[in-house]
Order: C-alpha cells, then structure tokens, then sequence
C-alpha cells in the first residue's frame, strides 16, 4: 500500500486561497519537516474548479483517496472563499501508485456532483490533477460508477489518466461554458484545463521542508531559480473595429491574435471579455449574436504559457449594439382597373393601377416588376399603362437601410377581346379526337397555320391553328400507320412529312396548302445490321442541311436521302435518344435517357461532346431540346428542371421548382421546352414555354419569371405532353386535349 499524507496548502508554488479546513491527515508528513533544507518532493496537487455557482448549488468540498495506507480525506467551505481551490497530496513512502482520487461536490449534505481519477505519483516529481466538477456531470454519479468509469462532460469514461502535466506552480480558473472548455482531468484535450497545465513551467521538483507555519498573508512563494525575466504576451484585436456599431441581434465576427515573446503564437489560454456581457469566447475567432444593447469595451487576454498568473491583454476597443430593426416586410394592398378592384381586367380597360407597402429601416425603397412587362418602376404605387392579354405577376421587392429585403407577388389575369378565360379548350379538335377512341394528345407541330397532332390511337389530325372554331381533319389514319405516332417533322422545300413510330419511320409527301397525303406514306425499317437503323423504336427526327437525323431507343441515325432510307450512318450506339435540335441550321443538340446530352458536328467529321450531370445539368435524363433563334442558348428539359446551355462559354444555368431568383416552374417533371420570340413595350426577347406533369409555365428569363398555368386558366389538363406554336398562338397538347391560348 502506498503512504503519503495530505499537505496543507502553503506549499510552494500554490497560489493563495487554498484549502485550509484539512484532517489531521497532515501531521503525518510535518515528523521531519524541521529544517530549511531543499529536499525533492513526490506529489501531486488537486485542484479543483466548476461551473456549478457558488454557494447556491456548491457549499462544500470534499476530497477522498484510496488505494493508500491512511486513506486521507479533506473537507472546503466554499462559502468562504471562491474556486479554484487546490491542495497537495504528498507521497511519504512506499510504491508510487496507483491510487483513485474522488471529488464530490456538495450542497448542505447532498452529493451534487462527484469525479474520480486513478492516478500514480512519480518520484520526485510534483504533478497537476485538475478535476471540473460540470454541470453536464451532476446526478451521473451512479450511472458510471455502476460500471467503473467516471463522469467527464456528461458521458461516462474511464477514470484512469496514464500521465499527469508537471505542476508549475499557479492554480488559475478553469474555462467555464460552452466555448470549448473541457475539463482537462481526463487528458486536457480542450481550449483550457490540462493544456494549460502541461504548459506549465516544471517544478524543480524539490522544496523547503515545511514548517507546518504558513506566511503571516497567507500567500504562496516561489524560490528565485535564477530564470530569465518572462515578457507577457501580446494581443490585438482585428475585428470588429474600435467605434463600429451594429443592431441588436447582427452577428458579429471578432477575430484576433496574441503572441508570446517566448512561445509565439498561442492558440490556448486566450479569453475574450465584455464590459457588459463578460466572458464571451476562449479562442482566437468566433462570432456572437446576442450582445446586450449598450456600448461593450471588449478585451481579448492571454495567459503566458511559462506562467499562468502572467497574462497579456489587447487595448480595449469600443462596439456599440442598437436596439433591435423594425422586421422587413413586402405587403400588395391594391391592383384596380379604372378604380375597380373587379378581375379578370380587360386589354381595353385602361391602364393597371398597383399599390403596396413595406416596412424596415427607413429609408425604404419599393421596386416593382410584372411577368409580362418587366420592371415598372418604384414608389408606393405604379402603373401598367397598356396592358397586354395574359397571366401577369406583378413582384413588389422592398429594401430597406440596412439593405435587407422582403418581396410579395400577386397574380392577375388580363383577358382580350371577346376572351371569357385565358385558355381555350379546342372543343372541336378535342370532340374529334376523343370520338376516334382517345382523349390524350401527347404530341403537337405546327406548319404555317396548320396544327398537326397525334393521338394514342396511331391518328394523326390537322387543323388550324389560328381560328378556334375550326374543325380537326384526320390526315393519317391506321394502316399505313402500325404504331403510335412519337415525332413529328416537315421539309416544306422538299414536300416531306416525317413521323416516327415505335415501328419505324414514315415519309408522306406534304404541301402546306393539303397537308398530309397519306396515301404516300412509305415506312422504312430496316434493321438488318450493318449501317442499317439501329431500332426502329424512333423518338425524334430532324432535318440537318442535306441529311435527315433519326434518334431512336438504341443510337442516332443518319441519312442523306432525305426522301428516307433504312441505310445511313449511326452513331451514339446503344444511347436512348429522346430529343433533336438544330442550332443555326448547321449543329444538332441530341438529348438521351440516362446520357443527359450530345453536341453533333456533321462539318467536323460528326465530332460529338456530351454534357452530364457532372457539368451541370438538373439530370441525365433529357426530355426535350430546344435552341433559340439567336443560337446562344440552348434550352434542356429534364424529369428534373430545365437548363440553359451558353455554346460560347459551355456555361449551364438550372432552374427548379424552387430555384432563386425566380421560384415558380409548375412542376420539375419537365416533358417538352419551346422558345419564342415576344415583342412587349417595343423589346424583343425570347420567352421560354415548358410543359409539366403540373401545367404550362411561362419563363421570361431577362426579368426572370415564371408564371403558371392549369386547369384553373382552362387547360383541359394539367399534365401537358408537348408545345407548338402557329402565329402567335400558343397550342399545348395535354392528356385532356388540345387548348390554344392567344396571350404573350
């Protein structure tokens, strides 16, 4: 068994405020402590700090050892003097360990809460046990000891510590709160506690005999060692900045350094504090949101490595915290046509009357931008001079002083003349189709003033676009078709049509003034290997200069007779190809399933490059391809948003449901993508129309914004299957029929 006795707390190096109340323990080491003798001492010093207050939750100290022969024990009275408290255990004889060390915290009689260590002496050396009692910590004392560990941070871990920092001769606080202290007990692995105390100057590891006489005031002395003078550290503050202000709940970055004369830069030991708040961090950097209003003097210290009761301190800097900003908010409080508040409005009603509000740090400003129109201007209340027939959203976006925002919008509709509602049901188109046995149109294209649509039923109709009381023709009918019709194409300079089947695809002459001539009609698929189709499974087809572009399930096809052949060339073997664009008349953008999509060159050997999720695009699944009439974008619809491709620069730019600036897309479930050309308020540019599983979005990207239309607009509707347009008149094919609808 060891033998060691409990030394009283004026040995040397030992700060003042130790423990003084000890059992008699400490007689046991004062038999030969009559002379001024150096000796070498083996022991170690407690010392013991918590995050508990004192004396409303902690009044009492209690230290017990076992393992030893005497099992020593001593008591505190916390309400006489403040933590830290240390004192020393001395080893007097015997092997040098181990032995187990509890702390307990009480309050009157009460456990609050207890720490053990199980620790070894070493010869001649004097060692540092810093025990936290946390808060994390209290009532855990049987759940751990249960299964022979400890507390530590409010997990259970095992007691022992293999090696213990040198005493250098200051007990200091420990770091308290939630800034990254950690109670170095168990390893000092944290901002503060043992890696302080394994910074600590080692002690030369003798000392006077004690003459069981502490100094007349109590305090501690430290030999003259003969030591170098020791320079403080040096701190400055470089964030904030001296005089800046901010508003109650900003957050704020402080950011700062110290350095050491001696050791250089330190990264332990620091601490900032507020002349209103106190203790704020303990490292270099961090940031806080909560200062109490009020003008703080902030400080960043240091303690020096070599000696802990040696610290440095930052010139004080001054930041001043405002009361809190009034919220920012966006409000639309009116929308009148001629005084009436009445919807829909009318293109002939006169001009658009909008009104709003906002709140925040004056001053505001108030900006205002419409769908259709664009940007309308600013102020409390605008006006849309001439408006034009279709679904508008008007966007009110308020700034405020402290350059927050806040926006609203609201939806209106404008309808033109004789227009009872936005969309038009073709209700004769749609009585034809639906009286061949199908009422879902999943295909549209448009020559001239002619609408082609293909139903389920291998029915292809043609009708005009332009008038609304037209009736549907039927233009190919079952045989010569065998399959489902799934692309369509016109060469008007050649009088082609081309459709493209699950079954192969068809070339029919074709005038725009008749239309299709099905009786004409001649179905090439071969697939007989060699430089033959790939599938006969065919989703798009396109005219390319003097070849003719076959996209099937399998890999692309071409052709230079452009009159059909089931011989030509085939690339991309084994691609699902689901959609053909041609840019400028010279390029194709080729879009696939699960391959996202294809840049064709036939003017540079038939070069392609393929885009993928990897370089942006919402996925690799491509629905639709579509390439406006400038040739500097190409627009991708994806089952997971649209994206648009810069050829100048290969950038990509994907928007979603969700997307900022500009929510709003009906549905990421893209299925076809148009581009026209708008002219509102003089300017031109180009509008982009999408078809989703949730309706027609509209997207103008140079406000940007979308608007959305159902079956609430009159879609028959809302999952839409494909686009065309014929003279200004937009044609959505939906699974409930054809709708037309004649706005910008």
């Amino acid at each position: 068994m060891n033998s060691f006795a409990v030394k009283p707390s004026f040995s040397r190096g030992l700060s003042r405020g130790l423990w003084r109340d000890l059992s008699c323990a400490v007689l046991l080491l004062m038999a030969a402590a009559c002379t001024t003798k150096k000796q070498p001492v083996t022991q170690i010093v407690v010392a013991v700090d918590s995050d508990l207050s004192v004396p409303t939750e902690l009044d009492t100290l209690k230290v017990e050892v076992t393992g030893a022969v005497n099992m020593p024990s001593a008591q505190a009275d916390l309400t006489q003097q403040a933590l830290p408290r240390s004192l020393s255990l001395v080893h007097s004889g015997g092997p040098l360990g181990p032995v187990t060390v509890t702390v307990s915290g009480l309050r009157g009689a009460s456990v609050v809460v207890t720490r053990e260590a199980k620790v070894s002496f070493v010869q001649d050396q004097s060692l540092q046990l810093r025990v936290f009692l946390g808060r994390a910590c209290a009532g855990s004392k049987d759940n751990c000891a249960s299964a022979g560990k400890t507390c530590d941070n409010g997990q259970c871990i095992d007691p022992t510590i293999a090696n213990l920092p040198t005493f250098g001769g200051d007990v200091v606080p420990f770091g308290r709160g939630g800034d990254g202290a950690v109670d170095a007990a168990h390893g000092g692995g944290g901002n503060d506690g043992g890696a302080d105390a394994s910074m600590s100057t080692p002690d030369s590891g003798t000392t006077p005999a004690d003459s069981g006489t502490p100094p007349v005031d109590g305090s501690a002395t430290t030999p003259d060692t003969g030591t170098p003078t020791n320079a403080p550290p040096v701190c400055t503050i470089n964030a904030p900045q001296d005089g800046d202000s901010f508003n109650m709940g900003a957050t704020i970055s402080f950011q700062g350094s110290c350095n050491d004369p001696e050791s250089g830069t330190l990264t332990t030991g620091l601490s900032w504090t507020s002349s209103l708040d106190g203790a704020l961090a303990m490292r270099a950097s961090f940031t806080r949101n909560n200062l109490s209003v009020g003008t703080h003097s902030i400080t960043l210290c240091a303690r020096d490595p070599l000696k802990l009761t040696l610290q440095g301190c930052s010139s004080p800097l001054s930041i001043t915290i405002g009361a809190a900003l009034p919220a920012i908010t966006a409000t639309i409080s009116s929308l009148q046509q001629n005084g009436s508040s009445t919807q829909p409005f009318a293109t002939g009603g006169g001009a658009i009357t909008v009104m709003g509000t906002g709140t925040g740090a004056t001053p505001l400003t108030l900006s205002w931008k419409d769908s259709i129109s664009g940007a309308l201007g600013t102020g409390a209340s605008v006006m849309l001079a001439a408006p034009v027939a279709g679904k508008h959203v008007v966007t009110l976006t308020v700034v405020d002083a402290q350059s927050r925002s806040a926006t609203t919008s609201s939806t209106f509709s404008v309808l033109g003349g004789g227009q009872t509602q936005l969309i038009s049901p073709y209700t004769n188109v749609n009585t034809t189709v639906a009286g061949n046995g199908s009422a879902v149109v999943p295909l549209v294209a448009a020559i001239s003033s002619t609408v082609y649509a293909a139903d389920t039923l291998q029915h292809v109709y043609g009708f005009d676009g332009t008038m609304l009381a037209a009736n549907a023709t039927l233009m190919v009918n079952h045989p010569p078709l065998t399959e489902v019709v799934q692309a369509l194409a016109f060469d008007v300079t050649n009088k082609h049509a081309y459709l493209g089947t699950k079954g192969g695809y068809q070339v029919c002459d074709f005038a725009v003034s008749t239309g299709i001539d099905s009786t004409t009609c001649m179905l090439f698929n071969g697939t007989n290997g060699g430089n033959s189709l790939p599938s006969v499974d065919i989703r798009a087809i396109v005219r390319l200069g003097s070849s003719l572009l076959v996209g099937t399930s399998n890999g692309l096809f071409s052709t230079t007779t452009i009159a059909g052949s089931s011989t030509g060339t085939k690339r991309l073997n084994g691609i699902e190809i689901t959609a053909l664009a041609v840019r400028m008349g010279t390029t194709a953008y080729i879009g696939s399933n699960g391959n996202g999509i294809y840049h064709f060159d036939p003017m540079n050997g038939g070069q392609t490059r393929n885009f993928t999720m990897g370089d942006g695009l919402p996925s690799d699944n491509v629905r639709a391809v579509a390439v406006n009439e400038a040739g500097d974008a190409v627009w991708i619809a994806t089952d997971a948003g649209i994206a648009r491709y810069n050829p100048s620069n290969d950038n990509i730019t994907v928007w979603k449901t969700n997307s900022v600036p500009a929510p709003g897309l009906g549905s990421n479930d893209v299925r076809d993508i148009k581009v026209t050309r708008s002219t509102i308020n003089s300017i031109t540019r180009d509008v982009i129309w999408i078809a989703t599983s949730a309706g027609v979005s509209r997207f103008d990207p140079s406000i940007p914004s979308f608007t959305t239309f159902t079956v609430a607009d009159g879609l028959p509707s809302n999952s839409v299957r494909s686009i065309t347009f014929v003279n200004g008149t937009k044609v959505f094919a939906t699974d409930g029929g054809v709708a037309l609808y004649t706005g910008l």
